[in-house]
């Protein structure tokens, strides 16, 4: 199985792996409207990975898209000003009643953000249909890889301790946790220290 960059052949499964894993989490639970919700998490996710994830290079895949990986390379912290403009009131509709919620989940996440450069996991998922094959941890590697040789930590939280359990076979450690304020989910946060 051979993990790369994302490529144009793949901007239509990507959305739908992604879809298909965080259906029922907890973050998206409270984030996203839960009307049809699973076609308002393809567009979001067509616009978060596919058109802004590439655009950093932060998103690798399995060659079938079985398992995604979207990260925030040192020196980007999440969709820039430029994406805000153009996409922001679609991003609103499509959160539809939970865009509130939405924001002050945000505001959380930003607040365990450090200011040193790291590579920011912002979405890894494994289609449900190939769930534990490995391939979660193979589309990891690459930027894992890349923390290495820069000397640089890569930071994720979750919203499920399934995933901390999964995240800290990995080399992350629990750094924090915290809730989302109002009766929202539960969040690890989760740091991996470059090895040399």
């Amino acid at each position: 199985m051979t993990i790369r960059l994302a490529n144009d052949a793949d901007v239509n499964q990507i959305p739908i792996t992604l879809a298909r894993a965080f259906l029922n989490d907890p973050w998206i639970a409270w984030t996203v409207d839960a009307n049809e919700r699973y076609r308002r998490l393809v567009e979001l996710y067509t616009l978060y990975v596919v058109n802004f994830g590439r655009s950093i290079g932060g998103v690798w895949v399995s060659d079938d898209c079985a398992a995604v990986a979207s990260w925030f390379p040192p020196g980007h912290d999440g969709p820039d000003g430029r994406f805000e403009e153009r996409h922001g009131e679609r991003l609103v509709e499509l959160m539809g009643d939970r865009a509130g919620a939405a924001m002050a989940a945000g505001a959380l996440q930003a607040k365990y953000r450090p200011q040193e450069p790291h590579w920011y996991l912002a979405s890894m998922a494994t289609h449900p249909d190939w769930q534990g094959r490995g391939l979660g941890s193979r589309v990891l590697e690459p930027a894992l890889a890349r923390c290495d040789r820069d000397g640089v930590p890569a930071l994720t939280d979750t919203s499920t301790e399934i995933n901390v359990r999964f995240y800290t076979k990995q080399g992350f450690d629990v750094v924090g946790e915290d809730s989302v304020g109002d009766g929202g989910p539960h969040v690890w946060f989760l740091r991996r220290e470059p090895r040399g």
